[in-house]
C-alpha cells in the first residue's frame, strides 16, 4: 500500500509538472521475466524498419548462461553469477533480431541465447505462454497505450532480476531469502548509481509464501 501510494505520488508529480528532472525507479524481482516484450519497448521514432529500444535499465538472470555470438560487455551479477545485462547490452540484443521489413523482434531467438540450468532445461520457464515475471512486470510498468503507461515509459527506469528456477521450485522458500536478498542489493546499488538520483524505489516481489523466512 506504501510502494503504491509512493508510485501514484511521483506519477501525479509528473503529470503535474513540478519536477522537470523528476523520476522513478521500478524493480521487480520474479521468474520468467521477458525483457524483451512489446510491453517493455520503446518503438523507434525511425519507423518500424528501425530496431526499437529497452526500456529495461537492467536485467539480471540470475541461474542463466549467455551463449550468443553478440560480444556484450562482460557483467557478472553483482553476487559473481548468472548473467546481468544492462541497457545497451538488451538494445544490441533487439537490433541483432530485428526484421525491418516486418518490423518485428524475434522475441523467442533472444531468450533462447541464455541457457538455463540442465535440470531445469525441459521446463525452460521462457517457453511458457504466461510466465509469473512477465504478467508481474506488466502489472508493475507494462507500456499498454494508456496515459499512465505513457508516464510510466517517459519517466521511469526498469530494473529486473530474473530469480533462479532451482529457487523457486523449491517451495517451502526457505532458499528464497539469499537470492532475493542479492536481487534487493542488486537493484538498488545499480539504481542509486545513475547520475539523476530518482524520488522513489518501488520493488514488486509477488512471491507469496515463497518468499521464506526473511
Amino acid at each position: 500500500e506504501g510502494a503504491s501510494a509512493a508510485l501514484s505520488e511521483a506519477l501525479a508529480r509528473m503529470r503535474s509538472g513540478s519536477s522537470d528532472e523528476m523520476t522513478v525507479d521500478l524493480g521487480i524481482a520474479d521468474i520468467g521475466i521477458a525483457f524483451v516484450h512489446s510491453r517493455f519497448r520503446i518503438p523507434n521514432p525511425g519507423g518500424p524498419d528501425k530496431p526499437d529500444r529497452t526500456r529495461f535499465d537492467m536485467v539480471w538472470l540470475m541461474d542463466r548462461t549467455y551463449e550468443g555470438g553478440i560480444a556484450l560487455r562482460p557483467h557478472t551479477g553483482a553476487a559473481g553469477f548468472g548473467t546481468l545485462l544492462l541497457r545497451d547490452d538488451i538494445d544490441k540484443l533487439i537490433e541483432e533480431h530485428w526484421d525491418p521489413v516486418k518490423g518485428s523482434l524475434d522475441e523467442d531467438a533472444i531468450y533462447g541465447l541464455f541457457r538455463a540450468p540442465e535440470e531445469f532445461a525441459l521446463h525452460d520457464v521462457f517457453a511458457s505462454t504466461a510466465p509469473h515475471g512477465t504478467q508481474m512486470a506488466d502489472l508493475l510498468a507494462g507500456d499498454d497505450g494508456s496515459e499512465l503507461s505513457e508516464d510510466l515509459s517517459s519517466n521511469a527506469r526498469i530494473w529486473a532480476v530474473d530469480l533462479p528456477s532451482a529457487v523457486i521450485a523449491n517451495t517451502s522458500g526457505y532458499t528464497m531469502q539469499n537470492s532475493l536478498f542479492w536481487a534487493l542489493v542488486a537493484i538498488g546499488i545499480l539504481s542509486g548509481l545513475k547520475p539523476t538520483r530518482a524520488e522513489h524505489l518501488v520493488i514488486n516481489a509477488s512471491l507469496g509464501f515463497q518468499g521464506g523466512p526473511l
